[in-house]
């Protein structure tokens, strides 16, 4: 029998355990750092998607799911005014897939108040118009009272950034100047304040009557220069 080198013996049976308690966290570190990358990857894009989806939420919220509209080569917030036909009524009140509608039209105009002005597109709605969004970002004051038709036309929506921007409060009065030739002004009430939370549409809008539009550009009653839908 060849002699066993004891020494030698114990020195290499711990050499490999060594090597393999060695392997064995090296490969646990990569398993640790691959899941740590994928549940950091996972909770980035639920993130997105969430924050994707909000935006989404409130500016269908604000402009409705459909905008039907007089189709034409004009650029501008202010459409071309139309009315709509039986059949687009119709097919308006018997789909059970739309929750509302409502006419709108929109005018460009400069808000004078406190020794500030603030470009602005006045959106006009009327009393079939949809609340509930509004509503539930409202930060003070209420909506339009459409049931006095005489004070509604003075009553405006303004957001708080354009109120914060020009120092203004519900119940304060100030100048609105419309762009059109010639210029024509008009004396609003604020009523109430809020806040959607999508800045293009805090900065560039504000919510009055649309029959002052109707007055200011001389059309029939039931002219409009569109349709919101919204769907269930």
């Amino acid at each position: 029998m060849q002699n066993l080198n004891i020494e030698y013996f114990i020195a290499r049976r711990i050499a490999i355990k060594s090597e393999r308690t060695f392997s064995k966290l090296i490969v646990r570190i990569a398993i640790a750092g691959v899941m740590l990358s994928l549940a950091v990857m996972i909770l980035s894009i639920a993130i997105i998607k969430g924050f994707k989806t909000e935006i989404q939420d409130k500016v269908r919220g604000f402009i409705g799911d459909v905008q039907v509209y007089r189709y034409d080569l004009n650029g501008s917030f202010e459409k071309a005014p139309f009315v709509p036909n039986d059949t687009t009524i119709n097919a308006f009140k018997h789909n059970p897939n739309i929750k509302s509608y409502y006419p709108f039209a929109s005018k460009p105009a400069i808000i004078s108040a406190n020794n500030e002005v603030e470009g602005i597109n006045f959106k006009g709605i009327d009393q079939t118009y949809d609340w509930d969004f509004i509503k539930k970002h409202l930060i003070s004051g209420r909506v339009i009272n459409f049931a006095d038709s005489a004070k509604a036309a003075q009553e405006i929506l303004i957001s708080d950034y354009t109120a914060k921007r020009l120092q203004l409060k519900v119940g304060d009065i100030f100048l609105m100047h419309f762009i059109q030739n010639p210029p024509k002004r008009r004396k609003l009430t604020v009523v109430g304040i809020y806040s959607v939370g999508i800045e293009n549409i805090d900065k560039s809008f504000v919510l009055g009557n649309i029959d002052l539009i109707r007055s200011l550009n001389n059309w029939m009653p039931n002219q409009m220069g569109g349709i919101e839908v919204r769907i269930e």
